[in-house]
């Protein structure tokens, strides 16, 4: 992004917390996480309120390890949790000075209407970070609502990056109705993610930096 972030932010899909976390200690103000995973969510706020984080850390197979680590984040005072569904945020239009979107587009049964929210709760000119790997799957998305990605005869081949450049263009040329235009992007981000103490799984995330017109 062209410049830091600024005021409260909204962090959806934000799981343990740490990019709400970030957010708080980068803007100075509020941030607000929201995730339908209850037990991340109940590790984020024992971090917040408490300082630590207690969760189980897999070795292999069924083996875990127990784990318990002091986590005293500076921000700790200006984050929240909340449980809240990517697709139908309980929260007021033009709401957030900016929202953060990291892994959760191809995680959800509608990509369309999370977009369309994401849209929806920020305020005029501010900045929405959206990071995805595409890694469709029918368990999550139906295969009508994947974004790219399941037919070569559509246009750019069926391309998931292309279709999502399409989606977010200046002039809404897609229907959208998001208000969403990007500003930039890079489509070969690492993103590194644990497995087991034998084995990490790397995803190439496409991420885009976009603005709500």
């Amino acid at each position: 992004m062209p410049e830091p972030p600024r005021g409260a932010w909204l962090d959806v899909g934000c799981s343990v917390g740490r990019t709400t976390f970030e957010l708080a200690a980068r803007t100075g103000d509020l941030a607000l996480g929201v995730d339908l995973s209850f037990a991340a969510l109940r590790t984020a706020r024992r971090v917040a309120t408490e300082g630590r984080a207690r969760y189980p850390a897999r070795k292999g197979g069924i083996l875990y390890d127990r784990r318990d680590v002091a986590v005293d984040h500076p921000a700790r005072a200006r984050v929240d949790f909340w449980l809240c569904d990517a697709t139908a945020l309980a929260l007021p239009d033009a709401a957030f000075a900016g929202v953060t979107s990291l892994n959760v587009l191809d995680c959800v049964p509608s990509p369309l209407g999370h977009l369309l929210e994401l849209g929806r709760v920020i305020a005029p000119g501010a900045p929405a970070l959206i990071a995805t790997p595409f890694d469709w799957a029918t368990s999550a998305t139906a295969v009508e609502n994947w974004i790219g990605g399941h037919t070569q005869r559509a246009p750019h081949g069926g391309s998931s990056v292309a279709e999502l450049r399409r989606l977010l263009s200046a002039g809404n040329d897609a229907g959208l109705g998001s208000g969403l235009a990007i500003t930039a992007e890079r489509t070969d981000v690492p993103w590194h993610v644990f497995v087991h103490d034998r084995a990490t799984m790397v995803y190439q995330a496409h991420v885009v930096a976009a603005h709500r017109q």
